[in-house]
């Protein structure tokens, strides 16, 4: 939660992504804090969607760029999460 993502992370799991779309039909994709809010924490609050999202698109597969679509997302640009060290005006959300 408290380390920054490399662009490394962000491919490999975009990598996953496009490989389970094409076995299972995925009906959308959210981080594990979404699911057990309260419980799970990870991704973490700096882990940028929208980066995922813009490897997906630049791999040719903004099909499943589409299926991401976090509750509690802010709007726009969110790359600055990946920016080291993390702002320490508090969490995002």
């Amino acid at each position: 939660d408290s380390l920054p993502f490399e662009r490394a992370q962000y491919a490999t799991l975009a990598r996953l992504l496009i490989e389970l779309c094409g076995r299972f039909p995925l009906a959308g994709v959210t981080g594990h804090s979404d699911i057990a809010p309260g419980r799970k924490t990870d991704p973490g609050p700096y882990f940028s969607w929208g980066c995922l999202r813009r490897i997906l698109i630049e791999a040719g597969r903004g099909e499943v760029a589409l299926l991401i679509e976090p509750e509690r997302e802010r709007e726009g640009d969110d790359s600055d999460r990946m920016c080291w060290p993390f702002p320490l005006v508090g969490r995002p959300f």
